[in-house]
């Protein structure tokens, strides 16, 4: 599941990084590049 993605990148307090913008929008780039990159 995508929250569980989100876990492994963010860790257990993605929501409240998630609330934070700047925060968020550095763990999005993350993410999606660690999803990019595993196809």
């Amino acid at each position: 599941r995508w929250t569980d993605d989100l876990v492994k990148i963010a860790g257990v307090g993605w929501m409240r990084a998630a609330q934070n913008q700047s925060s968020w929008r550095c763990l999005g780039e993350a993410f999606v590049q660690q999803w990019t990159s595993s196809g």
